[in-house]
């Protein structure tokens, strides 16, 4: 699995969660609530994409990350 595997798979969930966002507006090196998300959107976001990804990463590993590119790496290290 790659990176730009696992962006496509978060992308698209979080295409699915919030509205009126545009799949080439998404920056990897901004946090989901520069998109309007709330905590619990995150959630989704983040559950969703771990389902589909089918990996577990401890919630105290997810606290620590800010961007859609962090998620992405800490999704890969865990795929791996």
């Amino acid at each position: 699995m790659t990176k730009e595997e696992i962006i496509k798979v978060i992308k698209k969930n979080i295409l699915e969660n919030l509205e009126e966002i545009d799949e080439n507006e998404i920056d990897i090196n901004k946090s989901m609530k520069d998109y309007g998300a709330n905590s619990l959107d995150i959630i989704e976001v983040v559950s969703c994409s771990m389902r589909e990804l089918k990996i577990k990463i401890p919630r105290t590993e997810l606290a620590e990350i800010n961007t859609i590119g962090q998620l992405a790496d800490k999704f890969l290290e865990h795929a791996e």
